[in-house]
């Protein structure tokens, strides 16, 4: 098979989860898989993520990715399909929730989230508007559908009635470098709580800053909030105007989007998750790498996700995380025992697992689309 991949879908400057997500997906293709042959859509800006491939992959040079929103999307529809038959694609792998209108080729379609369905109020307008119109079309475009999360599929399924032999599960994975201390000196407090999240509403950051009031105030605790990660300006303006009203704002750092997060990993305490929704949680799973004990929400697919590796609560209500961080402080056992157990569940997502799993799919994704009389 030719095998094209779109990898524009991310703005490659913001270090998001889908720029994870990409960068180690073909990593690890290009590891296990040197009988296909791979066209990488890339641009100017995040080709550099693709060095050092295997002699089966090549590239198209698109003028550029997603730190060009609307003109990324308009070129993925119109003209990615041309590239593809073009190049002679026998199947496009569309790696973010949505697939170009038409395409000469079978279709393999990741989908990453549903927000736009979950929390839809929580979501920027013109991409809930976006995602709803794009998402039906692009379901019933595609031969085979990658969830990153039985929860998805799930979900999926009851949205759409997409058909159980159309879907299959992929869990994305972990980077090995997470388990290992990173050398060097970082300026860090002695001791803090870490959250590492884009900083969407649905995020739930409002109550985790007040949860950590909560420690700040009855038999107050030492740790600062360390907080990492970019995302809407105007949320991260919210939660620091909630922080001063709650007069916690000298104890927590927003340290914003940083290139390397495994010193704060390194460097914690306790990793706190309070996400309302995710479709799978990928900082959760590095946490464990790392060997920081870990408190999640009950929401979305966390506790599939987690296991019985972290401590799971009600995070709609700051009571419960502010007992959670409590309990992991002065209980030393409990805290190795979630150390161990995170550092076994961690172990159980690799990137190798994505990798052989997704070329599965692209050979079941395939065979479907020759099975419905094409490609003849």
């Amino acid at each position: 098979m030719r095998i094209g991949i779109n990898t524009l879908f991310e703005n490659p400057m913001t270090g998001t989860g889908g720029v994870t997500y990409i960068r180690n997906l073909v990593r690890g293709l290009s590891d296990v898989d040197g009988d296909h042959e791979y066209v990488l859509f890339t641009s100017p800006h995040n080709q550099h993520f693709f060095e050092g491939l295997g002699p089966n992959f090549s590239f198209v040079r698109c003028p550029f990715s997603k730190e060009k929103r609307l003109a990324t999307i308009l070129f993925e529809h119109s003209l990615l399909p041309f590239l593809a038959r073009k190049h002679r694609l026998d199947l496009f792998h569309s790696p973010a929730n949505i697939s170009p209108l038409w395409m000469p080729a079978a279709s393999v379609v990741t989908l990453h989230t549903l927000h736009h369905y979950a929390v839809p109020k929580m979501i920027a307008p013109t991409s809930l508007l976006y995602r709803r119109a794009m998402m039906p079309g692009t379901v019933r475009r595609a031969d085979l559908i990658i969830t990153i999360s039985d929860f998805v599929r799930t979900k999926l399924q009851s949205l759409f009635n997409v058909p159980e032999e159309r879907m299959v599960t992929v869990y994305e994975g972990v980077e090995q470098s997470f388990a290992h201390r990173p050398s060097g000196s970082h300026r860090l407090p002695s001791k803090f709580l870490l959250w590492v999240s884009a900083l969407w509403p649905y995020k739930n950051g409002q109550q985790l800053l007040q949860a950590f009031r909560l420690l700040k105030c009855k038999d107050p605790i030492e740790h600062k909030l360390v907080i990492v990660g970019g995302g809407w300006t105007s949320y991260r303006r919210e939660l620091e105007q909630l922080a001063r009203k709650l007069k916690i704002s000298d104890e927590v750092l927003f340290a914003g989007h940083v290139p390397d997060v495994r010193p704060y990993y390194s460097a914690a305490d306790v990793f706190i998750y309070p996400s309302l929704h995710e479709e799978f949680g990928l900082p959760m799973l590095e946490a464990m790498a790392a060997g920081i004990p870990v408190i999640a929400s009950n929401r979305g697919s966390l506790p599939e996700i987690a296991g019985n590796a972290a401590v799971i609560v009600n995070a709609e209500d700051p009571l419960p995380l502010e007992q959670a961080v409590r309990m992991i402080l002065r209980d030393d056992k409990l805290r190795r025992d979630l150390v161990e157990r995170g550092r076994k569940r961690a172990a159980r997502f690799t990137w190798e697992k994505t990798a052989r799993g997704t070329l599965e799919a692209y050979r079941e994704g395939f065979s479907r689309w020759k099975s419905a009389g094409h490609g003849k």
